[in-house]
């Protein structure tokens, strides 16, 4: 452990004297402390080896010592002892001329050199990968933003479609609307018309009863025609003279003078007429006027009678 303490107050000194040589040489104190950060590495690494190999040696010697006079001879014949480290430490304020470095061999800088070269090949290959994968991404882009295209072409054509149906449906809303006013002007008409068939049959009935009562008057008529021909015949024809001796038939004769002057014959051809015209025109028309006028000709004619 002394040996260790002496190397390192050495190596203190050693970078000590190459600083103020370096600098006295120009170099900068930056360049002087990675070399000496170096060789100082190497250096703690060769005595960290020899503190193993002491401690190593020390042990085998102190297992010869317990196992007996020829183990410790075998132990003396194999033991080797360590390199003396120490030197003179120079005094710090003694300037000695720079000495040039031995020059570093070259192996390290070509392990180095490799080792680069390595790295420099993995970054490529994880490049060449990351080109790969961006191209991938890129590939997926492109179809994406195809696909996006796509779908907003179709849902265009879903809104056209859409907006045709909108309307479709709105021409559908009118034509149900329009077959609906429709339906409810043929059930308007189809209620006229059942009410017209209802009236027609209403005035068939009628008609049927003005037939009955048509032919019941064109008997009373034709009967009073025979009769008041009847009494104008009886009322022109002379008296014969066989009767008008035969005392046995005599009688009152009938006062038909009276009876006629009242029955005034023209305005009873003319309320006739009358009737029968308004009989015709109910037969063509029969409505409530004509079959009133009707009604009223005939009871006319019936007052005009009795």
């Amino acid at each position: 452990m002394v040996g260790g303490e002496m190397s390192k107050q050495w190596t203190r000194s050693v970078a000590r004297a190459r600083e103020v040589s370096w600098a006295e040489n120009g170099i900068s104190v930056g360049k002087s402390i990675g070399v000496f950060d170096r060789i100082r590495g190497r250096r703690c690494d060769m005595e960290e080896s020899l503190d193993l190999e002491t401690i190593d040696l020390g042990r085998r010697s102190w297992e010869a010592s317990r196992r007996g006079p020829m183990a410790r001879r075998l132990s003396a014949v194999s033991y080797t002892a360590a390199p003396n480290l120490t030197k003179k430490v120079p005094d710090p304020k003694v300037v000695k001329p720079a000495r040039r470095t031995t020059p570093v061999k070259k192996r390290p800088q070509v392990d180095q050199a490799q080792k680069q070269r390595e790295e420099l090949a993995a970054l490529q290959e994880q490049l060449s990968g990351l080109q790969k994968k961006l191209l991938e991404k890129d590939e997926a882009l492109r179809s994406a933003e195809h696909l996006i295209s796509r779908i907003s072409a179709a849902n265009a054509a879903v809104d056209e479609l859409r907006g045709q149906l909108t309307e479709k449906e709105s021409q559908i809303e009118s034509t149900g609307s329009e077959l609906h006013g429709a339906k409810i002007q043929l059930a308007e008409k189809q209620a006229a018309l059942e009410k017209l068939e209802w009236e027609a049959k209403v005035s068939s009935t009628k008609v049927e009863e003005l037939q009955v009562d048509v032919a019941s008057m064109d008997v009373e008529i034709s009967a009073l025609m025979k009769l008041f021909r009847k009494i104008t015949e009886n009322d022109r024809a002379p008296y014969s003279r066989e009767r008008a001796d035969d005392s046995s038939l005599e009688c009152e004769p009938v006062q038909l003078d009276d009876m006629v002057g009242d029955i005034d014959m023209e305005k009873m051809e003319q309320e006739m007429s009358a009737y029968a015209t308004a009989l015709a025109a109910a037969k063509d028309n029969p409505t409530d006027e004509f079959l009133k006028a009707v009604t009223e000709a005939r009871l006319r004619l019936q007052a005009f009678v009795l």
